[in-house]
């Protein structure tokens, strides 16, 4: 089924020294105190583009305990501050000024805020008290947008319900979050605009959870009440402020796409129909279809499926009023680095996940043919794939190639563990998940992911390709690597034989032959001499000459002896 999600591809780190708050200062200023800090630093991401990569600071926590944070944004917007394994949403306006305190090893319970939207960011602290992360789950409705397989608990209690029952339940949630927010800005008044901001996003929410009920209902057939999804008819497609400054807003268009999609895929005449085309075709005239157009694009490109967008960018752009959008579309599609079979493999330096002091580049393999492994420890499909990578590695190894696993993953511990479980053989390395850039240089957004590569340095895939290919693609490789030493031995022998034919032979001559030789140039040497002797005339003219001749001559053996060091193109130092 079709997914709208924004992959973000362009993750990049900027450190952030202490600042000096300023009242001039135009940006928005975040500063705060840890009690009992987890680690050394803290994290604040924000987006600059509601398409393009997210922003991620970090920046150091002094000996106090204090850290701060200057952000550059023109519109207000969600943050997420990051310390250890813990995440905060919190809200901020352009050129505000707001303080944090919390306790490193529970931010929810510990956190206050002094200065400005301090009531606002109480209000975002106490819906995620209560409702997790709300993006993706909602307990109130016992169910979750993109639910976890395993849960049967929860795939059972979804099952249950049939669509009216449903859409009562999210009425009912729709209702209770309203009441909420009523009451908590009666008791500490909300600024106007984010006062708004959530009356909408509730709104939003209610109509996004209608909309995922085929989603949660996997598999399940169901008879939808003839007006079930009337709402839709009240979507604003049009609102460009909330494209920009709510992204529950952006999660309700990307809903509504999936649902014309699924739409289309279970009506009775359904035909194959491309997606860029569907969207276009059923939506109507707004800057919310060419939002969602334009991630599309993004999404293609990211996915690396060039051709697909060079089909519809010209569309795109000639119908897209928005020309922000389409400016965005194309830096996506300047900015991505094309990887290309047969061309170098992105490289790394990354720590052994068992010394981190110790770091490994691709560089350190010249030569050799590689296999790269691509795992986390929450990832049930490579954990399973573990025997199956270890054959390879007891049948290849032995023949010149070297294995390298790359754990993308946060948890070190439980990446030992497994490790240590299944005797994972090879090179075991580690890069954090959340600001890998390795895993976005190689494009890795599912695991497994498995490359090859060969001796040459050279990818011999665009993507992970799935592990039943890959001993055949070895194979191959190892083969002409064989082949190619065998042959290099050969020619070794013959190349010797050559390099002797360019060693003078030693002179045998006696003195008689060479003076036999040389005779006739001696005399043809006198001959010509004579002859510039008696031309007086030609002898006066060429004497000066040659005179200044020699003083040059002189001159440069003089400069050359003095610093022959020139003569290399280097500098000598006295």
């Amino acid at each position: 089924m079709l997914r709208f999600a924004f992959i973000f591809t362009f993750l990049f780190l900027l450190g952030a020294n202490t600042l000096v708050a300023q009242s001039t200062d135009t940006r928005t200023i975040i500063h705060g105190k840890i009690s009992y800090p987890l680690e050394f630093t803290v994290k604040l991401e924000y987006q600059d583009s509601p398409l393009l990569n997210p922003v991620v600071m970090e920046t150091a926590i002094n000996d106090e305990s204090k850290f701060i944070f200057a952000v550059d944004i023109a519109e207000p917007q969600f943050l997420t501050l990051n310390h250890g394994l813990q995440k905060l949403q919190i809200y901020v306006t352009p050129a505000s000024r707001m303080e944090m305190n919390f306790e490193g090893n529970d931010i929810l319970s510990s956190i206050t805020f002094s200065g400005d939207n301090n009531h606002d960011n109480l209000y975002l602290v106490q819906q995620q008290k209560s409702n997790g992360d709300s993006r993706f789950v909602n307990k109130e409705l016992d169910y979750e947008p993109f639910p976890v397989m395993s849960n049967e608990a929860t795939i059972n209690l979804i099952d249950q319900k049939q669509p009216e029952a449903f859409a009562k339940k999210v009425t009912k949630f729709t209702e209770e979050k309203e009441a909420k927010l009523e009451d908590f800005h009666t008791s500490y008044p909300l600024t106007e605009s984010f006062y708004e901001l959530q009356k909408h996003s509730i709104k939003y929410q209610d109509m996004i959870s209608r909309l995922n009920y085929p989603y949660v209902n996997w598999g399940k057939t169901a008879e939808y009440p003839v007006d079930y999804y009337s709402f839709t008819e009240e979507i604003d497609f049009d609102n460009t402020n909330a494209i920009t400054q709510n992204p529950t807003y952006r999660w309700l268009l990307h809903a509504y796409g999936n649902y014309l999609f699924s739409k289309h895929a279970d009506s009775p005449d359904a035909s194959v129909i491309d997606t860029y085309d569907l969207l276009y075709s059923n939506i109507e005239e707004s800057n919310g279809k060419y939002f969602l157009l334009a991630s599309l694009l993004v999404n293609d490109i990211n996915d690396e499926d060039f051709t697909l967008v060079d089909a519809r960018k010209k569309h795109f752009y000639k119908n897209n009023p928005n020309k922000d959008l389409s400016q965005i579309v194309e830096s996506a599609y300047n900015n991505k680095q094309r990887l290309e079979v047969g061309k170098p493999s992105p490289s790394f330096l990354l720590s052994k996940i068992d010394n981190e002091s110790e770091k490994v580049s691709l560089y350190d393999f010249d030569g050799e043919i590689v296999f790269v492994s691509f795992w986390a420890s929450t990832c049930p499909p490579c954990i399973a794939n573990f025997k199956r990578t270890k054959q390879l590695k007891k049948e290849f190894a032995k023949k010149g190639v070297r294995f390298v696993n790359i754990a993308v993953d946060e948890n070190k511990a439980a990446c030992q563990d497994l490790i240590r479980k299944f005797d994972i053989d090879g090179i075991n390395l580690i890069a954090p998940e959340q600001y890998s850039e390795v895993k976005y240089a190689y494009k890795v957004f599912l695991l497994p992911g498995y490359f090859v590569i060969d001796a040459e340095g050279n990818l011999t895939s665009l993507k992970g390709q799935p592990l039943d290919s890959v001993e055949g693609k070895l194979e191959r490789l190892v083969r002409i690597q064989q082949e190619r030493q065998q042959k290099a031995s050969l020619e070794q022998p013959m190349m010797n034989t050559s390099e002797k034919a360019y060693i003078p032979a030693p002179m045998t001559e006696s003195k008689e032959d060479i003076q036999e030789v040389q005779q006739p140039m001696k005399n043809k040497k006198k001959e010509a001499i004579q002859q510039v002797e008696d031309n007086n005339e030609a002898a006066q003219v060429q004497q000066p000459m040659k005179n200044k001749k020699k003083k040059t001559q002189k001159a440069t053996r003089t400069k050359k002896k003095v610093n022959p060091a020139y003569n290399f193109g280097m500098i000598k130092i006295d």
